[in-house]
């Protein structure tokens, strides 16, 4: 009698084909799953339970960022302070909205630039403060150039920094600052979109926009420079990317990545290159998403879950 391995590993959740069809091998016992729930799998197929959880707090909390020995989240409607202890101090008032955030060292202070498209600030030492444009010092000669510049800092969905500037996705615009100057944007420079930025990602090679419809790539350095590549037909679902060492995420990869979740098609990575690869769009039917959130744990495994 020969005996017929039933499991040895697992390949994944497979429900893209109907469960009786789902891949299994007799020899070696190697399957698919046409049904998953809080699993995961390693390198070697096996499985285990996925780690539970427990309550910190009842209060309503989204828009989590990390801050070295600290975070940050909206709790209740307060931009707060996530403490070492995993206790949460409120700081100001911002609304419920959800916060972006784009972290930044001065060469004095770590400072935390957020912004909900309503309220803009500062986080220095755990103390938010205002983000504003200073008053002109410079020379007489170039005050009609700075007066050409934005008078308000724009409120956005998405910070990123690159190269030196800030940019601030706002609706379907994104302003880029001047050079070391994240107080100053110059609308003359702002690129436009067709419909909302739903996620901007910037990479050694250049930066990745998605818009409702498609993800483009601009190739390049700086805004004065950049090219401009359709790069994937599908929009990302905004909260999800997040940015990855590519060693940590075990690929050739120059420099970083990041992985983010494309609405009806899956979870997807994006090189320095320009170049989207999808996982999961042959394997999971994935659903239709607009906003969402996404970690990496420490075992390097993309979390995502999608909100609506």
């Amino acid at each position: 009698m020969n005996n017929i391995p039933l499991y040895h590993s697992a390949t994944g959740l497979n429900d893209f084909i109907d469960k009786t069809r789902v891949p299994y091998s007799s020899e070696s016992g190697i399957l698919g799953l046409s049904v998953a729930s809080d699993i995961t799998f390693d390198l070697s197929g096996a499985m285990q339970r996925r780690d539970g959880f427990s309550l910190l707090s009842s209060a309503r909390t989204h828009s989590i960022f990390p801050c070295g020995d600290y975070g940050l989240c909206v709790s209740s409607g307060y931009l707060s302070i996530i403490n070492p202890n995993l206790s949460i101090t409120n700081k100001i008032s911002v609304g419920n909205y959800k916060m972006t955030y784009a972290r930044h060292f001065d060469g004095q202070d770590d400072l935390v630039y957020f912004s909900n498209g309503v309220v803009s600030g500062i986080v220095t030492n755990q103390t938010p403060g205002a983000w504003t444009v200073p008053a002109y010092v410079g020379p007489a000669s170039t005050r009609a150039a700075v007066m050409e510049l934005m008078s308000t800092i724009p409120s956005g969905q998405i910070l990123g920094i690159h190269n030196g500037r800030m940019y601030v996705a706002q609706g379907n615009i994104i302003y880029p600052s001047e050079k070391s100057g994240f107080s100053w944007f110059d609308p003359s420079k702002a690129m436009i979109f067709d419909s909302r930025v739903p996620m901007m990602r910037f990479v050694l090679g250049g930066a990745y926009v998605s818009t409702e419809r498609e993800i483009f790539f601009f190739p390049g350095s700086d805004i004065e420079d950049f090219g401009k590549i359709k790069s994937y037909d599908a929009r990302a679902i905004e909260g999800t990317d997040v940015l990855i060492p590519g060693v940590d995420a075990g690929v050739q990869a120059i420099g970083d990545i990041f992985f983010f979740a494309a609405s009806g098609r899956g979870i997807c990575s994006a090189d320095s290159g320009g170049i989207i690869t999808n996982y999961t769009e042959n394997t999971v039917i994935f659903p239709e998403g607009v906003i969402g959130s996404a970690y990496i744990n420490s075992q390097n495994e993309y979390i995502v879950t999608i909100l609506r």
